[in-house]
């Protein structure tokens, strides 16, 4: 009888369980309200830091611009690199060097396709596993990450 008992109260806990499993998590609006709140103040933080080294940048190339040492180097460095830049184009027009580069081109275009459609598959296997891991073709496992960034809307009309 006590073996009876304990497999119907089993059968009831795991019952619970399914249904506690099944129900969506209740909205928690502190919760949400103190994570919009610390958003926005890590915002205003950021903002208030690209101010000041906006202004330490400025100051920094005030410095520069009155460093006559400093002018006279950047001068000769900017005819360095013109001089560098007409050679790099004189050598770019060789047939040799404009397959390389042509080729260049291709397999970056190429990469830059896989690396979206690998990162728009893992959002995929992410929602259909249910994991944030997978294991490469030789067995190694690696951690799915992402970054998120704020970007203003565009006007709308």
């Amino acid at each position: 009888m006590a073996d009876q008992n304990t497999k119907i109260i089993n059968e009831e806990t795991k019952e619970e369980e399914q249904k506690t499993e099944k129900t969506p998590a209740a909205f928690d609006a502190q919760a949400y309200q103190t994570t919009v709140d610390t958003i926005k103040r890590i915002m205003g933080m950021i903002t208030e830091t690209k101010k000041q080294i906006k202004e330490l940048k400025e100051s920094f190339e005030s410095v520069l611009a009155n460093d006559p040492t400093y002018q006279e180097h950047l001068k000769a460095a900017k005819e360095a690199t013109k001089i560098k830049n007409k050679t790099k184009q004189e050598i770019m027009k060789r047939p040799e060097a404009a397959t390389v580069v042509a080729k260049i081109k291709d397999l970056a275009a190429t990469l830059k396709e896989n690396q979206k459609s690998l990162s728009e598959n893992l959002v995929s296997y992410i929602n259909v596993a249910g994991v944030n891991e997978i294991e490469d073709e030789n067995g190694v496992p690696h951690q799915i990450t992402f970054t998120a960034k704020l970007k203003p809307l565009s006007s709308r009309k």
